[in-house]
């Protein structure tokens, strides 16, 4: 394992999102001091752009200042990038990068009194839509149209908060999610959103994390603060491909974007994971660790090019990661 880049931020940090081998974004969240009793403390935030110069050092291009960001994630196509941000007042930004700068494009509101916990783009390119969950148990899409973002559903998905949202990678009419009230579901939207599809309480605590796979159909993960990894079919949900003890609470879960069966995990209490499956989604094995990050691993992404496998070298693969009390950005090499 090889450190290409450290450094210590100005705030507390949460997101990575990757936009290629060599752009990542870096989101951060900051509860400020409570100017007093009566008064609610205010939380700030920003968004970090990064380049990755030739695989050995790293430059920050820009610094944006922002509400305190929860979760936030990248759209690629062949003609636009766009960054969407979840945030502490409810609200969604949409950002587009201009001269290796962050520019807000568009911003909608989907509800002032909750946080806004977690963002995933539709697969589909066009038209573009977006969804997100809450801290109140809601859930919204949202469709980019030539006049802005529209809100196009919202309701309430879970009684807690609603950690995690992801979209299936094959059928627009899938959505995963997760939430504090240890439930895992499953949304079929061609059957309304009065209830889940499937609900699945084999997670013994909070449900944060979901990802669908990007080569397998009906493949996806998650991950719980119950310490445990969990690959499903989404076919046959009530006997899961594999589970794997991470010894820490799965804050975020990351395929590799080329399809291999390896996960990338931020696991809060015990650091970063690669972790590697057979053929069959079973037998996980652990392949590589990174333990340095003193508190809450939260942010991790693979930095690689997600068009298409150029000089793909499966053997040493750059990674960034953050974490949250620490303050610490890293950018390691790693055999995965």
């Amino acid at each position: 394992m090889k450190i290409i880049h450290e450094e210590i931020l100005e705030q507390t940090a949460d997101s990575i999102e990757s936009l290629s081998e060599d752009v990542f974004a870096c989101a951060t969240y900051q509860l400020l001091e409570r100017k007093s009793d009566d008064q609610p403390a205010e939380r700030v935030g920003s968004v970090l752009l990064y380049k990755i110069q030739n695989g050995e050092s790293v430059k920050r291009l820009c610094t944006t200042k922002t509400n305190a960001i929860l979760d936030m994630k990248w759209h690629r196509s062949s003609y636009q990038k766009i960054l969407s941000t979840a945030d502490s007042k409810g609200i969604v930004h949409f950002y587009s990068v201009v001269d290796d700068q962050l520019k807000e494009d568009n911003s909608l509101v989907l509800n002032e009194d909750a946080l806004c916990l977690s963002v995933d783009w539709y697969k589909t390119h066009s038209p573009e839509k977006v969804a997100y969950s809450l801290s109140n148990g809601d859930l919204a899409i949202v469709q980019l149209t030539e006049s802005g973002p529209e809100l196009l559903n919202s309701w309430t998905g879970h009684t807690l908060e609603a950690w995690i949202v992801a979209c299936d990678r094959v059928n627009e009419n899938i959505l995963y999610t997760g939430a504090d009230d240890c439930l895992l579901k499953m949304w079929d939207l061609r059957m309304g959103t009065e209830r889940a599809s499937v609900t699945s309480k084999r997670h013994s605590m909070g449900v944060c994390s979901i990802q669908s796979h990007p080569k397998r159909d009906h493949v996806f993960c998650s991950g719980s603060y119950d310490e445990n990894i969990i690959v499903w079919d989404n076919r046959a949900m009530k006997k899961p491909l594999s589970e794997f003890e991470t010894g820490g609470g799965v804050w975020r879960l990351k395929w590799h974007p080329h399809g291999y069966d390896t996960l990338l995990a931020a696991c809060m209490h015990n650091g970063f994971k690669v972790i590697n499956y057979d053929n069959d989604l079973a037998n996980p094995v652990l392949q590589s660790s990174y333990e340095k990050h003193e508190s809450l691993a939260y942010g991790v992404d693979w930095c690689l090019d997600y068009e298409q496998q150029k000089n793909d070298n499966k053997d040493e693969t750059v990674i960034a990661s953050c974490s949250f009390y620490d303050k610490l950005l890293t950018v390691w090499k790693t055999e995965c």
